[in-house]
């Protein structure tokens, strides 16, 4: 496995409108040939529902979720760990966002769909990662007023 870093450049504080302003800028990718043993414990020590799969350019590959380790899981208790890597029980029709998406189409999303976090594709490579949570505080910031926008703001403001 390796870390993937996105631009961290913070985004500029403005009123949240799109997914760019709102997404997690620093993702952790997974190697497409990493053992699955590894991904498993990745995801659940650091506590994600699941991560892109990237190509080591950063192209989306696809994303091993937590749906994916459930599969693999209860099929180790049994049986034991199965063959392969990552690549070969991963989610490989990954749906994405764009920096571009404006946050009601990705809230129709959340809401439609089963996912709680999109990676965030531009020019088919990982730039982002954008969760649930993340479009809940910015919905809230655009009725109450400014506060954090991203899990990363929450934290350190918690910090201080």
């Amino acid at each position: 496995m390796y870390v993937q870093i996105a631009n961290l450049e913070p985004a500029v504080r403005k009123k949240p409108e799109h997914v760019e302003d709102i997404m997690v800028r620093r993702v952790e990718a997974l190697d497409p040939d990493a053992p699955l043993h590894d991904a498993v414990k990745t995801l659940l020590r650091r506590g994600y529902s699941g991560a892109p799969v990237t190509d080591s350019e950063g192209t989306l590959l696809g994303v091993f979720s937590e749906h994916d380790c459930i599969k693999v899981l209860s099929s180790a208790v049994y049986e034991g760990w199965p063959p392969g890597s990552i690549r070969d029980h991963m989610t490989t029709e990954a749906e994405a966002a764009a920096p571009g998406d404006d946050l009601m189409s990705l809230a129709k999303r959340f809401s439609d769909g089963r996912h709680r976090s999109l990676p965030v594709v531009e020019g088919g490579k990982v730039v982002g990662l954008v969760g649930r949570s993340d479009l809940v505080r910015a919905l809230d910031r655009l009725l109450q007023g400014d506060g954090p926008q991203t899990t990363y703001e929450l934290i350190a403001e918690r910090r201080r």
